[in-house]
Parts: structure tokens; C-alpha cells; sequence
């Protein structure tokens, strides 16, 4: 799980170069509900003159049976789904696309 938040972070940071000085990179510290073995963590953006507009979504990865199943959800946008196989080391260039254009549209509703 830990390298899922890692590539987050990697997609988020690489949007927040490309839009430049129009938004800031913003992250929570995750955590682990041991009950439900969820991982939870918080990672978005910042509108550069305007703290208060953020588009800063909570990821959610469980898994669930053979599966990995990862929702984004952002209380200004609409929840975000991907599943992958266990075995699968992290997501794939696929999913990472998909979860671009997510974030992009995210930073629009900011700016």
C-alpha cells in the first residue's frame, strides 16, 4: 500500500509543475483502520491566491479478496474507482493516466 501513496503523490506533484504557479501541493498524514485494513491518506491541491479553494481528495485503498481496490473521492467532484490484482505491483500506466485526467479536472473546478 505504501507504494500506491507514493505513486498519489508522484501524479499529484507532476500536475502541480505542469499547471506552475496556480496551485500548491497539499498532503495528510495517512492512516490504517487495522480493522477493515484500509489505508486512508489525503493528498490534492491548493489554489495559489485562494487557501480556501482545494480540490483535495481522500484515497482509500482496501483490499478486498484477490483485488485491490482503490476509490478517490473529493467532496467537489465525483468518486473515482480503480482495481487491480494483488499480485500487481502498484498501478498501471492506465490507471495512471485515468487518475491524471481525474486530478486535472479537480484542479479546474479550483481554478
Amino acid at each position: 500500500m505504501r507504494h500506491l501513496s507514493d505513486q498519489f503523490r508522484e501524479v499529484t506533484r507532476s500536475l502541480v509543475e505542469a499547471v506552475g504557479n496556480g496551485v500548491y501541493y497539499t498532503e495528510t498524514g495517512g492512516g490504517i483502520d487495522v480493522a477493515t485494513a484500509t489505508m486512508s491518506h489525503r493528498i490534492g491541491f491548493v489554489r495559489a491566491t485562494d487557501p480556501e479553494q482545494k480540490f483535495w481528495p481522500l484515497y482509500r485503498v482496501t483490499q478486498t479478496g484477490t483485488e485491490i481496490v482503490v476509490s478517490v473521492e473529493a467532496p467537489n467532484g465525483p468518486a473515482f474507482v480503480l482495481r487491480n490484482p494483488v499480485h500487481q505491483a502498484g498501478l498501471t500506466a492506465d490507471d495512471l493516466e485515468r487518475l491524471r485526467r481525474y486530478l486535472l479536472r479537480g484542479i479546474e473546478t479550483i481554478l
